[in-house]
């Protein structure tokens, strides 16, 4: 199914919306044949009507979020050096976050805040654009280790 969804993710937006209004019109009609069998007469009309309408709002909020994630995530895990694997990206509200596991020896001192602080500067470049227009609120790094799990976040005031 992955493998769909990332081919589905190719497809310009208007081909989405076209072909789950399509399917879910098939299914609506299918369904006013049935209840037309047992007695409703103008139901199929109504029926396939209401499932193209429905189609629109389940589109966007919910079959187009799938095929962006599923996008994301292809490849993953990715192994990004020999402490840090990529193991999964999501878009949440405000933003993008991204999860990583790292494996191998941690020091005991080690502390998120100071990686975020390493590759503020970088970060910072990415993401400024989409921060300042109001499209991400914020960026989220997620690790987790054996014994321990941290975050930071790269928020709008971080890249003044």
């Amino acid at each position: 199914m992955g493998e769909f969804l990332v081919f589905l993710a190719g497809l310009p937006s208007i081909a989405l919306s076209a072909i789950f209004g399509a399917l879910f019109g098939l299914v609506g009609g299918l369904l006013g044949v049935i209840l037309k069998r047992w007695g409703f007469t103008n139901a199929w009309r109504y029926v396939a009507g209401i499932a193209v309408a429905v189609s629109v709002p389940l589109t966007s909020n919910l079959i187009k979020p799938a095929i962006q994630n599923a996008a994301l995530n292809d490849g993953l895990p990715k192994k990004l050096d020999d402490f840090t694997i990529h193991e999964a990206t999501k878009i949440v509200p405000g933003g993008v976050e991204y999860r990583f596991r790292l494996v191998g020896a941690i020091p005991p001192d080690f502390k998120v805040s100071a990686v975020k602080q390493k590759n503020l500067q970088g970060l910072c470049q990415i993401w400024k654009p989409d921060l300042d227009a109001g499209r991400a609120t914020k960026i989220v790094y997620s690790y987790t280790w054996d014994g321990g799990a941290d975050a930071y976040s790269v928020v709008p005031g971080d890249c003044k």
